[in-house]
């Protein structure tokens, strides 16, 4: 039996063997589990939205978006950019977000500073080829213009027809298009997307910025008309009252004294302190040649409003006076 070894023998070789291969087994099976387990954990961190990075899943994006959580959406696009500044999904609805945050704010520097964050990442998703959203982000992007003022209302026509010519539709872009046209004076073209928005939607506030726009194009007889539709559907006495001022200046214009004046005292029936309705019949009086009424009515109109200025400038004026008259 010298020299016999067990572990040399062929039994022995093959336990040997065995141990071995389920060691190694063991070890790969060990790695295997590790990788499914990293795997498991990192789609449970995707899944509750948390991905060690500060931002969500696109997944948990649309969520938040769905949910009107735009602060949510901002805040995990703008983490995924710090990483990835030109990617177009993030861009996209780290502009789209940014909007509607803005029209959510109360401070004016707030939501200016939301609005221009909107155009910047807008801006910079349109550069890219092969944009998915381009229509939507042309229509977002002609609304933030709209709303960052007059000095950009240029742009906003350029994007909300862009988006228009591309068969992007939206109940309310003809309203921004008829609202930019008006507000850099070009009536003509504010007056037909006005008409636009009014085939199917003839609410008082639209009949009355629709009346604006044709009084400020010559066109008081189709303005008349509009304010007194608007008047009679209304149940707001604010717009009734609105549209009655603006009827009231169409009928002094035309020479109409007495259908001015039954539009005003309409006015002080319902409101016996307007300051504007004792102006405005001031001036009927003033026109009719009785300077002493007019001035009466000046003077209760500064005693309704100290700081109306027209009703200041009239009692002023040297030539409303009887004694120029005389």
């Amino acid at each position: 039996m010298d020299g016999f070894r067990y572990a040399n023998s062929s039994l022995g070789k093959r336990i040997k063997f065995r141990r071995r291969f389920f060691l190694i087994l063991s070890l790969a099976s060990a790695c295997a589990l590790a990788v499914v387990g990293i795997f498991m954990i990192k789609a449970l961190l995707e899944r509750s939205g948390i991905t060690g990075r500060g931002f969500l899943s696109k997944k948990q994006i649309q969520s938040a978006w769905n949910q009107g959580d735009y602060a949510t959406v901002a805040q995990s696009c703008e983490a995924f950019l710090s990483h990835r500044p030109m990617d177009p999904y993030h861009l996209t609805f780290s502009g789209f977000s940014s909007f509607y945050l803005a029209m959510s704010r109360v401070s004016d520097e707030e939501q200016m500073k939301d609005l221009h964050q909107s155009v910047a990442r807008l801006r910079k998703a349109l550069i890219l080829p092969r944009l998915r959203m381009r229509r939507e982000i042309e229509y977002i992007l002609g609304k933030t213009y709209f709303h960052l003022g007059y000095y950009y209302y240029d742009q906003s026509i350029e994007r909300l027809e862009s988006a228009a010519q591309q068969g992007f539709s939206s109940s309310d872009l003809n309203e921004y298009l008829a609202l930019s046209y008006y507000g850099i004076a070009k009536y003509s073209q504010s007056i037909v997307y006005f008409n636009k928005v009014l085939e199917g939607n003839r609410t008082d506030q639209l009949l009355i910025a629709t009346a604006l726009a044709y009084y400020k194009n010559a066109d008081s007889i189709m303005a008349s008309k509009l304010l007194e539709e608007a008047i009679e559907i209304t149940a707001d006495i604010a717009a009734d009252h609105k549209a009655r001022f603006i009827l009231s200046e169409i009928f002094i214009q035309s020479g109409a004294l007495a259908r001015a004046e039954e539009q005003l005292s309409s006015i002080i029936k319902a409101d016996e302190q307007s300051a504007e309705a004792n102006y405005m019949l001031g001036i009927i009086s003033q026109k009719k040649g009785d300077l002493a009424k007019a001035r009466a009515y000046w003077r209760k109109a500064i005693k309704l409003d100290p700081m109306h200025q027209a009703a200041r400038q009239m009692l002023n004026d040297k030539t409303n006076t009887t004694e120029v008259r005389s």
